[in-house]
């Protein structure tokens, strides 16, 4: 009964985090806003590589996040928050190409990275909560 009250406070935990978007954005690393305003970074092509490389570290941390809570609950709450993983990056890839969907170029690579970077960090910090 445990495992299955668990499953559904995953299954509706969804993107409904609850964290503002100032806390997320306290959690970008200083490098993303060097990057941001590196004196030869002037353009959306720029600011998207910025993003790329700040979404791999998100998800290096994420990935730490994951490891440790991971490592501290039980089998059975493991394997759902496994399923439960696996339905997110579905889920946040298809929200991030749908969030650039309307974009072209560069704008769309920036768009979707800055989504990446964002949904990865909502992640950690859902994550973060688990007990």
């Amino acid at each position: 009964m445990v495992a299955l009250t668990y499953a559904l406070a995953l299954a509706f935990a969804g993107h409904a985090y609850g964290q503002t978007d100032e806390q997320v954005a306290a959690r970008l690393t200083p490098m993303v806003h060097t990057c941001e305003n590196s004196p030869g970074n002037g353009g959306t092509f720029e600011q998207a590589l910025c993003y790329k490389d700040e979404a791999v570290r998100q998800d290096q941390r994420l990935n730490k996040t994951w490891t440790h809570v991971i490592s501290k609950i039980s089998r059975g709450r493991r394997k759902v928050l496994r399923q439960d993983e696996r339905q997110w990056i579905k889920d946040r890839d298809d929200d991030c190409h749908d969030e650039a969907a309307g974009y072209i170029n560069s704008t769309a690579a920036y768009m979707f990275n800055v989504c990446m970077a964002n949904e990865t960090i909502h992640r950690t910090m859902w994550l973060e909560g688990i007990r």
